[in-house]
């Protein structure tokens, strides 16, 4: 977590959190704590290994 007025270093949490929300919370219709629990664990399990990542392939030249 950031010092007292540097926010800028909790912007990654923050956007994950979000991202977590959106397609987590509001997208489904969740009827108890444990079925969010179960969803969410399954949701970070697919956003860890099984999503597409945008990554810059790096230029090594020789």
């Amino acid at each position: 977590m950031s010092r007292k007025g540097t926010p800028i270093d909790d912007s990654p949490m923050d956007s994950f959190h979000g991202i977590l929300k959106k397609e987590t919370l509001y997208n489904n219709d969740i009827k108890s704590l444990q079925e969010y629990q179960a969803l969410v664990e399954d949701w970070i399990e697919f956003y860890n290994t099984k999503r597409l990542k945008n990554r810059k392939k790096s230029k090594i030249s020789s």
